[in-house]
């Protein structure tokens, strides 16, 4: 990957669109894992891949902190609070955003953010880092050569249900008529093990000198 050019991350994307064969194109799979990433299959079934921005480590260092969780069970928590659009609008004019992709993260590239919601009510932080998790999906969505018929979510942050409502309806805000779909709907596929199964099928290419 990095040879022709990539990051050397995410590595999925050739996985994704193999699962993505039937659906009708253009096509994002996005996976929300500690950082959120998104595979675009386009008409011509060419690949963009990049990471969109924070998936769920932010969130699940706050559960960790301020509600002693691994993570935010179905958005249970963010759902109950108020979302901090300044921050969101702080965060959306990192350097990151303005780079061209290919372009990858670590997870602890937004971890500043953590330190601008100190003091506030955890429900709302919990909020606050859900939503950035949405909005910065949105702003990979906008900058695509066209706008995907689908996404199809996996990883953890596909079970997260305020993540998914506030996607939905920030794709909306933006006139995207993108319908979202959990990945399990194609059948056969876990959300949990597209990442595992991915790098099954990389080997099994290698192997086959593909």
């Amino acid at each position: 990957d990095i040879s022709l050019g990539g990051q050397g991350a995410p590595l999925v994307p050739i996985f994704h669109k193999l699962l993505m064969q039937n659906q009708k194109l253009p096509v994002a799979v996005i996976n929300i894992g500690g950082v959120a990433n998104i595979t675009y299959i386009g008409k011509e079934n060419d690949i963009i891949a990049f990471d969109t921005g924070p998936g769920n480590a932010l969130i699940d260092d706050a559960m960790k902190k301020y509600f002693s969780k691994d993570y935010d069970k179905n958005g249970e928590i963010a759902s109950q609070g108020q979302i901090d659009e300044s921050v969101i609008n702080e965060l959306l004019v990192d350097e990151y955003f303005k780079r061209p992709y290919p372009k990858s993260l670590d997870r602890n590239s937004f971890r500043y953010v953590m330190d601008i919601l100190t003091g506030r009510d955890p429900k709302d932080i919990i909020a606050t880092l859900t939503y950035i998790t949405c909005a910065s999906i949105v702003r990979a969505i906008e900058v695509l050569p066209t706008i995907p018929v689908s996404i199809f979510l996996c990883g953890g942050g596909s079970k997260n249900k305020q993540i998914v409502k506030w996607l939905e309806l920030a794709l909306l805000t933006k006139g995207f008529k993108c319908k979202v779909k959990n990945i399990s709907t194609l059948g056969n596929i876990d959300p949990d093990y597209v990442e595992s199964q991915a790098f099954a099928y990389l080997a099994a290419r290698f192997f086959k000198n593909l």
